[in-house]
């Protein structure tokens, strides 16, 4: 390079060009990089605000209403939504409210007037047994709607208290052992231990009742065990069992599994008389309210057919 100073001054400032185009490549790629991560954040920060505005019981949502951007339509519009859900929620209550407090009223009047009833009918067992029946319905029901309206309320406002899980399932059978009169069925709550729940007791006995009654109810002989352990609660009954197209739709209100029977026995040939009607009262609300419950409770309803 000696003989040729003029290319070796031409292959320096090649070396310089190039490693001044390596810096500024990395220059403009760390300076790309700062711009994009500034950008992503204003622009996901006002989606960010409105995560936190809907995540926090929409108290500052009504502050992005006013955004002239995409955001301030999408906040606009969950607000509406949260207005008339609110609106629903607050009538739902209102109308749990004021039909249970209608209610009342008459309840009293009739276990007033069926306890004087049977102070006058000591003699006569058979009116007397008639009498009691009224009361015994009378006081359930109130039971049914204070549960009604505790179920209406959130759950983070009522306390919990320690209930006997044991105490409440002897109870629910004895009081709905009239289903089993003409029957040869035979049932046994299966526990260790006494088991205690922090719930509440009116709830508890609403859903444990409400399984124990389609059970004897669609029990017509064999067994129907109720098993308690420190998890959960079992209701097994030999009964006819739960047909497969039924079992997406036990949760919905309205649905009952005679109405179901009576599908299916139109489109298979070898049904019975029997299995085309299955006499059972009711309105198919049941399992609804048992899954509200438990879903009010924080817990589960699983159900299983073993026919």
């Amino acid at each position: 390079m000696g003989n040729y100073p003029v290319l070796a001054i031409f292959e320096h400032l090649e070396d310089i060009f190039a490693n001044a185009l390596k810096v500024a490549v990395i220059l403009s790629l760390l300076i790309a990089v700062i711009f994009s991560s500034l950008s992503s954040k204003q622009i996901i920060k006002p989606l960010l605000d409105l995560k936190q505005a809907v995540e926090t019981d929409h108290r500052n949502l009504t502050e992005l209403t006013h955004l002239p951007s995409e955001v301030g339509v999408l906040a606009r519009a969950i607000d509406e939504k949260n207005h008339k859900l609110e609106q629903y929620l607050k009538r739902e209550q209102l109308f749990t409210g004021d039909v249970s407090h209608e209610l009342r009223t008459p309840l009293t009047i009739i276990m007033g007037a069926s306890e004087v009833l049977s102070s006058q009918l000591e003699n006569d067992p058979h009116l007397s047994a008639f009498a009691t029946r009224i009361s015994t319905t009378a006081k359930e029901t109130s039971e049914i709607i204070s549960a009604l309206l505790l179920l209406s309320r959130a759950p983070e406002k009522l306390d919990a208290p320690p209930t006997s899980i044991n105490d409440i399932a002897l109870n629910e059978v004895q009081r709905l052992n009239y289903l089993l009169r003409h029957k040869s069925v035979t049932c046994k709550i299966v526990a260790e231990q006494l088991y205690v729940a922090h719930v509440r007791p009116e709830l508890l006995k609403m859903a444990l009742g409400n399984l124990i009654k389609n059970a004897f109810q669609y029990t017509d002989e064999g067994e129907v065990i109720i098993t308690i352990d420190a998890e959960k609660i079992t209701v097994t009954d030999t009964g006819l069992g739960i047909p497969e197209v039924m079992m997406p739709l036990l949760y919905e209100r309205f649905e009952r599994l005679e109405q179901q029977y009576k599908d299916i026995s139109l489109d298979t040939e070898s049904s019975s008389a029997a299995d085309a009607h299955y006499p059972v009262e009711g309105t198919g609300l049941g399992l609804s309210i048992v899954q509200r419950i438990m879903t009010h409770m924080a817990g589960s309803l699983p159900i299983k057919s073993i026919r």
